[in-house]
């Protein structure tokens, strides 16, 4: 199966309904019908990849907003990356 890696262009997908809650950003996909709270930094995620953006842009940009170290974002992350894209919310670009 496809994963997503530091090199790869991403982008949040069109079918998917979000909004800010609280200051957590919860989703609907309205293919499945299922509901997502991706959080406070999900969402800055979020906003970040409404156009399509590399991973290694993402972790720079972050690491410039918030204070973590780069290693430590990149650890982060990938993995919550690669969970909302077998959740169908994001996709990679070719």
């Amino acid at each position: 199966m496809e994963s997503i890696e530091q090199k790869s262009l991403i982008k949040r997908k069109s079918n998917i309904l979000a909004s800010d809650m609280d200051g957590e950003t919860v989703m609907m996909n309205i293919e499945t019908g299922k509901y997502y709270n991706i959080g406070n930094i999900g969402g800055a995620i979020w906003s970040l990849i409404e156009k399509p953006t590399q991973v290694d842009t993402l972790i720079v940009r972050l690491t410039e907003e918030y204070e973590v170290e780069r290693s430590q974002c990149k650890a982060d992350i990938l993995p919550f990356l690669n969970k909302i894209f077998q959740q169908q919310l994001i996709e990679i670009v070719k």
